[in-house]
Order: C-alpha cells, then sequence, then structure tokens
C-alpha cells in the first residue's frame, strides 16, 4: 500500500521542541535530520522566520510520510502537540 503525504507550516516553534513532540510520539531522530517513528517518517526544514520588527519568530516545514493507518492516528496526536505550543 502506498504511503501517503502531507506537508504544512510550523510557526513559532523551536526545531527542539518539535523534535521533542515526535520523540514522545515513539520517533528517533535520525543522522540526515528526519525524525522516524513506527509507519511515519517526517522531514523537518528551518524556513525564513517571521519577522514584526525586532521579534523574530521562528518557522519549519514539516512533510510527513505515513501508513494510511498511522496516519489516520498519528496525525491527530501530532497536531494537537503542536497546537499546544509548548505550554
Amino acid at each position: 500500500m502506498a504511503r501517503l503525504q502531507r506537508e504544512w507550516e510550523v510557526h513559532g516553534l523551536p526545531l527542539r521542541l518539535v523534535e521533542e513532540y515526535l520523540q514522545e510520539l515513539g520517533g528517533h531522530l535520525t543522522p540526515d535530520g528526519r525524525v522516524e517513528g513506527p509507519g511515519w517518517t517526517i522531514q523537518i526544514r528551518k524556513i525564513e522566520d517571521f519577522r514584526l520588527g525586532s521579534i523574530r519568530l521562528g518557522n519549519l516545514r514539516l512533510v510527513l510520510e505515513a501508513d494510511p493507518k498511522v496516519m489516520e492516528t498519528f496525525l491527530p496526536a501530532l497536531e494537537k502537540k503542536l497546537r499546544r505550543g509548548g505550554g
């Protein structure tokens, strides 16, 4: 069965925090910078910061590839963590 792919941007969360969230969901960091978990892989790329005067917020692009059954359960769990914004 073909893997599904979803891509989106995350604003205002540091890379290390997103990596921590992914590890909490069963992932592990790979030497090439991806995070892999059971049935899923995420590539995280830093993109241009959002700037408002002297304030800079980091932005990340996430590319998720997952087995269809895994996508159904993993994606809602990840989105819940990302909405939480570290709190």
